[in-house]
């Protein structure tokens, strides 16, 4: 009764052919699963879904079911809530396989005429139609740099080992509903559905524990990783193939995009995340992407069995192998076995050199390997194949994918931002005020006081600080041993740690004492006039007032002597980050959106005024009532003068699954966004 009234509501709702037969296979799982509710309670439960299905807007229908439920137990309730829940979960889940499976047909029907909407393709297109030349749309290409800024959130509450398991029963489900098969092998699958629904309503949909940060942080690279391993490479071949097509031109793919993540670094939003936390974070990346790496090179081991005669002509690649086996050592019979085929020596050498890089990073030892000489060992590959008969064509594939691998993840997989609160850094400038200056009360000072100072001591080239002469206080220690990771991260890799992130940023000291709590680790260095550092601090402006004031707090900061000194030495460029989620709090959906467009346009013309190339950080989180929604259709609504080609956004917790979990829809998700960035140039 139930199966059936439910078919005939998705058939009422106009859902398609294959998700109304999901939804009465979901259903009719559903059923046949124990639930702790004796007899009456199901059939009671069972009738209480037939007459929300039936009378969905019925308001006495609606007083009356609630008003019988106060009959029940909370134990009974949350068993009721649990089935309906799970019901939508996995029909959300069909839902899922039903985009990938309408974006299958949409490539399938896609064609020089009518590539696919919102696709890689139809965005070239638009370029050919416009009459850009191929050097003015590939230059458009070439200006665009998407970075998705993966952050923990406390709405994402889904439990993996859930989400695990819908899927598998979705999978399952697909083949019943797709494949040809016989009785025996249909109730098979069925069974197997069953039992993982099952262990669904006997798992507790929420964790009975606070999740750890290390946690967050393992999730995250699980959630994401596998996806944007194979997204990545399509996504290039895409932008690629679509040039080839509208132009008849082959163009090299640069960093198009790049991937930031929070998780880890956010101290502003966890105050449980400290440096050993950080570099947890980081060393959990590199783990996981070195994984991902040395599966690909065993790919390229398997398939380049390429061998040669005894007597060769001596190549680079050779060179290359004879250094590489006077720095590190291998298995003298695997170098005897591998003597003729070099591309499979060279291989297992780079993997070696791939594992110590991970195990010096772990123990805080010397690193001799970085991610230029990886991509140039995977070059001396590539060099040696194509010089073979054939070679060219013996390139595509596996080795491409590697090799536009490396470019977008490098040896970090993700760059990992540092967020803080400014008041954090008042506190502990404060402190180094009463060991240093007892005199002067740092925090009472006026604006126009602080930075005085500030200045005075960024300039000092002898200034120096030591806080294990004093009886510093742990957020002083913690607060200097973050900037000391930073600099040492910088040594290894500057893109390792990307960004230092200042939350409510009030005014123009909020930035300079960054500077300076940098320069008491040696992370900024003042010499000669000059100011030298790889730190990048990014403003994040959030408040109402705030966003209304921030050109003006812009300004400031550009025309100060020793801000200007820290924008010449990042090459005259800078990122600010507006706060949506924090600003719709303040003022509200209407007040804060108004305020946010305002201030988009007005910071990018003082931006544009002074010459300094510029990134705007949108921090939009996954509801509408936190500035989400479609982020193609948030860029293409984006004013004018901030299309640069250059955009970040958060892609926060609660969506992190939606969009990322399936390397399918994050393929689609990332494709709107590359092609809403071309049109938004064009």
């Amino acid at each position: 009764m139930l199966k059936d009234n439910l078919y005939k509501y998705s058939q009422k709702c106009g859902l398609s052919n294959r998700l109304q037969i999901k939804s009465k296979l979901i259903i009719e799982l559903l059923e046949k699963c124990p639930i702790d509710l004796n007899d009456d309670k199901k059939n009671i439960l069972k009738s209480y879904m037939i007459e929300k299905i039936n009378r969905p807007d019925d308001i006495k229908t609606h007083i009356r079911l609630s008003s019988s439920l106060k009959q029940w137990n909370n134990h009974e309730i949350s068993v009721m809530i649990k089935f309906i829940g799970t019901f939508f979960h996995l029909l959300n889940q069909a839902e899922l396989e039903e985009i990938i499976h309408i974006n299958k047909i949409r490539d399938r029907e896609s064609n020089y005429q009518n590539p696919k909407v919102d696709g890689i393709q139809s965005a070239v297109k638009h370029l050919k139609e416009k009459s850009f030349k191929f050097k003015d749309a590939y230059q458009i290409l070439r200006s665009i740099n998407i970075i998705p800024t993966f952050t923990a959130h406390p709405t994402e509450t889904k439990r993996n080992s859930i989400i695990s398991k819908q899927r598998k029963i979705l999978h399952l489900l697909e083949k019943v509903t797709s494949d040809d098969l016989i009785k025996r092998e249909e109730n098979q699958i069925k069974s197997e559905a069953l039992r993982l629904c099952k262990l669904i309503f006997l798992t507790d949909d929420v964790r009975r524990h606070r999740i750890s940060v290390e946690e967050e942080i393992q999730n995250v690279i699980k959630n994401t990783i596998n996806s944007l391993w194979d997204a990545v490479p399509t996504l290039a071949e895409n932008l690629k193939s679509a040039f080839f097509e509208y132009y008849n031109k082959e163009v090299n793919i640069h960093e198009f995009i790049n991937f930031h993540t929070w998780v880890g670094g956010d101290r502003d939003g966890n105050p449980n995340v400290d440096s050993h936390t950080t570099f947890f974070a980081i060393t959990s990346q590199v783990k996981s992407l070195i994984i991902m790496y040395q599966q690909d090179l065993e790919t390229l081991f398997k398939d380049f069995s390429i061998s040669r005669e005894p007597e060769h002509k001596k190549t680079l690649l050779d060179d290359s192998i004879n250094q590489d086996l006077k720095a590190i050592s291998i298995d003298n019979d695997l170098i005897r076995k591998y003597q003729y085929e070099p591309i499979r020596l060279k291989i297992l050498l780079i993997k070696e050199k791939l594992s110590l890089f991970y195990k010096n990073l772990v123990n805080e030892s010397q690193i001799n390997y970085n991610l230029k000489s990886f991509q140039n060992d995977l070059k001396l590959v590539k060099n040696y194949i194509e010089n073979l008969n054939g070679g060219s064509s013996l390139i595509f594939g596996d080795l491409n994918k590697i090799l536009i691998r490396s470019k977008i993840f490098g040896l970090h997989f993700m760059s990992i931002d540092i967020r803080q609160h400014s008041e954090i850094h008042q506190t502990v400038i404060n402190e180094i005020f009463t060991f240093l200056k007892p005199k002067i009360d740092y925090k009472n000072l006026d604006e126009e006081k602080k930075c005085y100072f500030l200045k005075k001591l960024i300039y000092d080239e002898n200034f120096t600080f030591c806080a294990e002469k004093y009886e510093a206080s742990e957020l002083l220690k913690e607060t200097l041993n973050t900037f000391v990771l930073i600099k040492d991260m910088n040594k290894i890799d500057k893109k390792i740690i990307s960004a230092y992130i200042v939350s409510m940023t009030h005014s123009k000291s909020d930035i300079l004492e960054v500077i300076f709590i940098a320069k008491l680790t040696g992370l900024v260095k003042f010499k000669g006039s000059k100011i030298v550092t790889d730190l990048k601090i990014v403003p994040l402006y959030e408040t109402i007032s705030d966003l209304q004031n921030a050109p003006k707090l812009l300004i400031e900061l550009i025309e100060d002597d020793a801000f200007s000194l820290f924008l010449k030495n990042n090459k005259m460029f800078q990122e600010v980050m507006l706060g949506y989620s924090d600003s719709n709090k303040d003022g509200g959906f209407g007040m804060a959106n108004y305020c946010l467009n305002q201030t988009i346009i007005k910071i990018s013309k003082v931006l544009i005024d002074y010459k300094i190339d510029f990134r705007i950080f949108h921090g939009r989180g996954g509801s509408i009532s936190r500035g989400g929604g479609k982020s193609n259709k948030a860029i293409l609504s984006l004013p004018h003068v901030v299309q640069n080609g250059k955009i970040r956004f958060t892609e926060q917790g609660e969506v992190i699954n939606y969009r990322y979990g399936s390397s399918q829809i994050a393929i689609r998700h990332l494709e709107q966004i590359i092609s809403a960035q071309l049109l938004s140039l064009g």
